[in-house]
């Protein structure tokens, strides 16, 4: 037994070493070892009441270890040899992405895995809100009401920059290939983490890969790929148009492709697959606004609600068209987001909050500088709106985790001083240049 463990040790961690250079070039943030004894104590030994979720790539458990909360997943362990191997690079394809991600915000962070198991076992941050499949449809343990718009929205949103920072934070755009509800999880305070990077690939700036392995979930899958097995950033586009739909109708796509096919031949034949995306996009354009968005969220909805619902719907299809030229790069689609979820925050009027906010802002200065400082101009909220007109998705020229960031027009006040008798200086008028 032991042998076969070192043999299991050294054969996953060459492969993994071998992974972790060519992916990264060795740079890649540290992570754990565990071996199996550690793992089966996290979890009682994978007890039933241990269970947290599962997903594609494989079942979850929460455990905990030297009091540290851990999420434990067990990959699927065919009995074919052939497709054994193909887990295994998956796994370690899987370990070599993460590794690089783990101190991003909206990536599921790795903490270590096991390579002394035949398919190597995988170790995550704690995550014991599950994933977002069984948020949006209210099952499991701790999922007793339905998720707010409001939750939904920030979802998309944290999910849309996450993918982003994979098209555009290395030197080889990724592609993440399986952007769905059961990838993505929610930690302790209701971030969305992206997971699953086994089937992610590496491609040069504007390169098309052709593959024959098709494989994916229905709905999620764009056009391109399903007839000609074509892999671009554009493949998590469509994807991502996807679980927007998903949070905002509370339905998974082949339920709505049921409501307009009435069977699943399309599961036969994948040169009629992008037919699903057709159903979809078939759905939202035939039914108004109400009957679109999820029962669940339709009592809350005011006014405000109901545009930011269209404004979704139509950059839900944007990102489903069927050509992949005409789709929005993910930048684009983060900062629309950005801009949909800044209109549901409201900002009720508290006429002694200038002044507040001023006295406690000055009392800083002086006590940190002295009142010595540059200059500085105070801007009511309409003029910062006038500058931005209305904080218009195209003023944006960033984001970052202090918020979004604008460029704006503006008249730059120029201020005269004079002395005083006390010998302080003072300003009385100036000039707008």
């Amino acid at each position: 037994m032991a042998a076969e463990r070192k043999r299991l040790f050294i054969t996953n961690g060459s492969l993994l070493q071998e992974k972790l250079i060519s992916s990264s070039n060795g740079r890649y943030y540290p992570f754990h070892n565990f071996s199996i004894e550690e793992l089966e104590k996290a979890t009682n030994n994978y007890a039933p009441h241990c269970f947290l979720s599962y997903n594609l790539l494989g079942t979850w458990y929460k455990g905990s270890l030297d009091g540290r909360v851990l999420s434990i997943c067990i990959p699927r362990y065919p009995n074919v040899q052939a497709s054994r191997n193909q887990i295994i690079n998956e796994i370690v394809n899987d370990v070599a992405i993460a590794a690089q991600l783990s101190r991003q915000r909206n990536f599921l962070r790795l903490i270590g895995c096991c390579l002394e198991t035949p398919v190597p076992l995988l170790v995550y941050e704690s995550v014991k809100r599950g994933n977002v499949s069984e948020q949006i449809h209210v099952t499991g343990e701790f999922h007793s009401q339905p998720m707010t718009w409001k939750c939904r929205l920030k979802i998309a949103r944290e999910i849309a920059h996450a993918v982003s920072y994979l098209h555009t934070a290395f030197s080889r755009p990724i592609v993440h290939r399986g952007i769905n509800p059961l990838n993505i999880f929610l930690d302790d305070y209701n971030v969305a983490k992206l997971s699953n990077f086994s089937q992610s690939l590496y491609i040069c700036e504007d390169e098309i890969i052709k593959t024959d392995r098709i494989i994916g979930t229905l709905g999620y899958l764009p056009p391109e790929y399903l007839e000609h097995g074509e892999i671009t950033e554009k493949f998590d586009v469509y994807s991502f148009g996807t679980l927007l739909l998903e949070l905002l109708t509370g339905r998974r796509p082949y339920n709505l492709i049921a409501r307009r096919a009435g069977y699943f031949r399309f599961w036969m034949n994948r040169m009629e697959g992008h037919f699903a995306g057709n159903c979809l996009k078939y759905h939202v354009q035939c039914h108004s606004i109400n009957e679109v968005v999820d029962y669940r969220i339709l009592a809350g909805g005011g006014i405000n609600e109901q545009q930011q619902w269209q404004a979704a719907v139509e950059l839900a299809l944007k990102c489903l068209e069927t050509s992949k030229d005409k789709r929005p790069a993910m930048e684009e689609v983060t900062k629309i987001l950005w801009q949909i979820e800044r209109s549901l925050a409201t900002f009720p009027e508290r006429h002694s909050s200038v002044y507040d906010d001023g006295r406690i802002f000055m009392e800083e200065m002086i006590a940190s500088y002295e009142g010595r400082c540059h200059v500085l101009q105070s801007f009511s909220g309409e003029e910062l709106k006038k500058m931005t007109n209305n904080y218009h998705p195209d003023y944006i020229f960033c984001c970052s985790n202090i918020g979004i960031w604008y460029k704006a027009l503006m008249r730059l006040w120029i201020p005269r001083f004079q002395k005083t008798k006390k010998g302080t200086m003072s300003s009385r008028s100036g000039r707008l240049c």
